[in-house]
C-alpha cells in the first residue's frame, strides 16, 4: 500500500493528504506549547465575503461552507477529498485495467470531486463545532478590550493564546504576551494595547487599570 501511495501517478495526491497530516500535527504541537493554529491562522486569514471576493468566488465559498469552518480546517478538507479521490481513481483504474494514467488528466477530475465532499464534510463539521469563530472585523479595534488567556502562559519571550470579544460578540483567538517582564497565566485577563507582528501587547487587567480601558 505505501508504494502505491509513492508511484508517480500519485505523489501529488499523496502529498496533499501528507499536508493534512502534517497540519493536524502541528496544531496538537502548537496546543502543548500554547497556542491554537487553527484558532489563529483563521483569525489571520479570514475572508470578508462580502467585500474581499467577487460575486462568483462568494457563491462557490458559500456553497462549499467555507463560512461555517475555519478556513484552515476548510483547506484541510479540501486537501482530503482531494487526496482521496486522486487515489481512489487510479486505484480503481489500475484494478480494472492496469491503467496508469498522468496525474494532470486525474486531478482536474479530483477536484471536482473533492467540490461536493467538501461542501458536506464542512457542513458536518460547522455543526459539531462550537459557534464561537471569528467575524470579519479590523483587529485594531481590540485596542483598550479585555482578553482571556485560554492556552498556555504568556512571557516576553512566548505568547499564549487568548481569546476577545468583539462588538458583535463574536470571539476572537489572537496572541498575546505581557508588556512588562511578568508571566500572565492561563485564565488571566488582560487588557489589550497594541499589536506587534501579530501578537498584542497586554497587561494583567485590575481595578486599577479599568479606567484606561
Amino acid at each position: 500500500m505505501f508504494q502505491f501511495l509513492l508511484l508517480d501517478h500519485n505523489v501529488l495526491f499523496s502529498t496533499c493528504l501528507a499536508i493534512v497530516a502534517g497540519l493536524a500535527a502541528f496544531e496538537v504541537a502548537s496546543m502543548i506549547i500554547g497556542m491554537s493554529l487553527v484558532n489563529i491562522l483563521d483569525d489571520f486569514f479570514h475572508i470578508d465575503l462580502n467585500h474581499d471576493v467577487t460575486p462568483t468566488s462568494t457563491s462557490f465559498a458559500e456553497w462549499t461552507n467555507i463560512s461555517k469552518v475555519p478556513a484552515i480546517i476548510w483547506l484541510a478538507i479540501l486537501l482530503t477529498g482531494f487526496g482521496l479521490a486522486g487515489l481512489t481513481i487510479n486505484f480503481l483504474l489500475f484494478k480494472m485495467n492496469g491503467l496508469s494514467i498522468t496525474p494532470y488528466i486525474i486531478a482536474p477530475i479530483a477536484f471536482i470531486a473533492s467540490i461536493p465532499f467538501t461542501r458536506t464534510v464542512s457542513a458536518i463539521v460547522g455543526r459539531i463545532m462550537p459557534k464561537d469563530e471569528s467575524s470579519a472585523v479590523c483587529t485594531t479595534t481590540f485596542a483598550g478590550k479585555i482578553a482571556r488567556i485560554t492556552i498556555g502562559k504568556a512571557t516576553q519571550s512566548m505568547p499564549a493564546e487568548a481569546m476577545v470579544t468583539d462588538e458583535y460578540g463574536q470571539n476572537h483567538y489572537i496572541l498575546v504576551k505581557p508588556e512588562k517582564d511578568i508571566e500572565l497565566p492561563q485564565d488571566t485577563e488582560v487588557v489589550l494595547f497594541t499589536e506587534e507582528n501579530g501578537v498584542w501587547l497586554c497587561d494583567e487587567f485590575s481595578s486599577s487599570n479599568q479606567s484606561s480601558i
